[in-house]
């Protein structure tokens, strides 16, 4: 299930990345505007970890849809579509790391 939405979610990346910058250059004209078509590249690790529920979930799936959006052709390159997705998965997935509440110490 991880599986088909990282690569569901590189091929959306890989569209939102055709049409974002032409509509950056469309909403340059009132600042903070671009950032609107930003959000669409965050949205595989989140919708992963809900859906699935197990630790590194967010991470396999936002990488997995990076590799997919460089293999489609991104026009930031294989690492700069890569990294930032190994990145970007991080953030869901921490909040299943360990922790001293987890543990049992603070309660």
């Amino acid at each position: 299930m991880t599986a088909v939405i990282a690569v569901a979610s590189g091929v959306i990346f890989w569209g939102v990345g055709l049409i974002s910058e032409p509509l950056s250059a469309l909403f340059q004209f009132v600042p903070g505007m671009s950032a609107l078509t930003w959000g669409l590249f965050y949205f595989a690790g989140p919708l992963a970890a809900v859906i699935v529920r197990k630790p590194g979930a967010a991470l396999f799936a936002e990488l997995i849809a990076g590799i997919v959006e460089a293999f489609l052709g991104s026009h930031w390159g294989g690492l700069g579509t890569i990294l930032p997705g190994l990145i970007q998965g991080l953030a869901p997935n921490s909040s299943s790391w360990p922790s001293p509440t987890r543990r049992g110490i603070w309660r």
